[in-house]
């Protein structure tokens, strides 16, 4: 997980990238100023909620943008205070030493204005300002034993010996966010996920709570987000005499052959040499593993009587393919394609009777011969 600070004149956000298979999620937190509005991604926003919006992307990969709108509301309470006799109190810069209401602008990171008032009097006390905070959650603030859990201003009457006024002590504590962790992750149906000794079978967004390590720092909290992960079951197609699963980036692979299971195939191809109900069974991340349906092998034999012109070997193969025609021709041309039809290459026989392809990805792929008289015939061949 990503964390960025985006910060304009009018608005700071706080960004937590995070990504799930092709699936990207992004958290926006967001402050306005009171009557003031927010862009969202085109929306003009005038009230604090937590807003929605999606970005399309290739493949069905799209983008969920997560925005938590909140107000800017600067705690600037008025000040009650007094000094004694022969003092003088300074107001943001101002000296004074007359009792009276005065006023003054504050501004705020985002620009709202605030107007703090001060009322000051002379009498026998005097009156100190302390601020403080307290961490957002699990938080509070001791004082000369009395302990406080909110934000807000206290007032506290004391007597400060040596001096002929007593002591007032107002406390101004504001809130502090607590360190947090943001994880997002999945687990497979069917399956559980544990996550600091506790379970889940359903998807959840959870809190947990950490202490800290000191006195002054503020509790950690991790924010679990668990979603489900949904395993489609493995599809098996037919190349001649190979079977192979479009599920080809599993962790592990095993086939079998009515429901037993063949020795050494465990990629996502399976040399076929008989008929049969013919089955692979796929790991994929998170550990969710799923079986495919059966694929029935029944006319194995028709196959190898059909004639065929051309012929490639070894196959599967890693790093040379040989090209072999079986009749008398002056020329053909060879083109090889992958699973979707991209071309990866072009040659003619008098070019090349062996090809290499140890530079191409496993997987498998179509070879297409032409000689320009006869209906173009076509070999899969398989690379691992």
């Amino acid at each position: 997980m990503k964390r960025l600070l985006l910060c304009s004149f009018l608005a700071c956000a706080t960004l937590f990238v995070s990504a799930s298979d092709c699936q990207v999620t992004k958290y926006i937190t967001a402050n306005m100023c009171p009557n003031g509005s927010y862009d969202f991604m085109g929306r003009i926003l005038t009230q604090p909620f937590r807003y929605y919006d999606t970005i399309p992307g290739p493949n069905g990969c799209d983008t969920t943008i997560v925005l938590d709108l909140e107000y800017w509301e600067p705690i600037i309470p008025p000040i009650y205070t007094a000094i004694c006799p022969g003092y003088t109190y300074n107001f943001n810069g101002r000296i004074l030493d007359t009792p009276g209401i005065y006023y003054d602008t504050l501004s705020s990171i985002l620009g709202c204005d605030s107007v703090q008032a001060l009322y000051l009097e002379i009498g026998s006390f005097a009156w100190i300002n302390l601020f403080d905070s307290i961490c957002r959650v699990n938080g509070s603030y001791i004082f000369r034993g009395d302990t406080f859990y909110s934000d807000r201003l206290y007032a506290i009457d004391t007597t400060h010996s040596g001096s002929p006024c007593d002591t007032i002590f107002s406390i101004l504590l504001r809130r502090r966010d607590n360190p947090t962790t943001y994880i997002i992750d999945s687990f497979c149906a069917g399956y559980t996920y544990t996550f600091l000794n506790r379970t889940f079978t359903q998807p959840t967004v959870d809190t947990f709570l950490f202490s800290a390590s000191s006195p002054d720092a503020c509790d950690s909290l991790v924010i679990l987000d668990l979603a489900l992960k949904i395993f489609t079951t493995p599809p098996v197609t037919r190349n001649g005499y190979n079977l192979f699963t479009t599920f080809s980036h599993g962790l592990s692979y095993q086939w079998l052959l009515n429901d037993s299971i063949i020795q050494g195939a465990i990629n996502y191809f399976c040399p076929i040499s008989v008929d049969g109900a013919y089955r692979v069974i796929v790991s994929a991340d998170r550990g969710c593993i799923d079986t495919s349906l059966q694929y029935v092998i029944s006319n194995l034999g028709v196959l190898e009587n059909e004639v065929q012109n051309y012929s490639v070997y070894p196959n599967p193969t890693h790093s040379i393919l040989h090209v072999r025609s079986a009749k008398v021709v002056k020329a053909f041309s060879i083109r090889i394609q992958d699973e979707i039809g991209q071309i990866l290459g072009n040659w003619t026989s008098e070019e090349a009777q062996t090809i290499d392809v140890s530079s191409f990805l496993p997987g498998a792929y179509w070879i297409i011969f032409s000689d320009g008289n006869n209906l173009p015939e076509r070999r899969c061949f398989v690379i691992y």
